[in-house]
């Protein structure tokens, strides 16, 4: 993209890039259930203590701010959602319920 040899036609997130502000979603070329991204998030074990997720929890924004991260997410287009573990739960579940409705529309069955 940078070099010119493709040109990105949409993002496929909600909203536009800040890095790319003039690229525009999915959903204002007119898809408007259209949204995937990717991400990435930390589990343990169902089993795992409340006060060891507390810190795990307490840990990761410090861990997003750091150097490292900052260079890494530097080189990717990626936004970061620092949810907490109820956030994320709730997160983990509109996914999946928003990929059923998908797999539902399109026939797909478990094999």
């Amino acid at each position: 993209m940078k070099d010119g040899r493709i040109r990105v036609l949409a993002i496929t997130n909600h909203s536009r890039h800040k890095d790319h502000p003039d690229i525009p979603t999915m959903k204002e070329l007119g898809f408007k259930d259209f949204e995937t991204y990717v991400w990435t998030s930390l589990f343990v074990r169902a089993e795992t203590p409340d006060d060891i997720v507390g810190r795990l929890s307490a840990a990761m924004p410090r861990v997003l701010v750091s150097d490292a991260a900052k260079a890494y997410h530097a080189t990717v287009p990626f936004e970061i959602m620092a949810f907490g573990p109820e956030e994320m739960r709730t997160f983990h579940r509109q996914e999946y319920e928003r990929f059923r409705r998908v797999a539902t529309a399109a026939g797909i069955k478990p094999q």
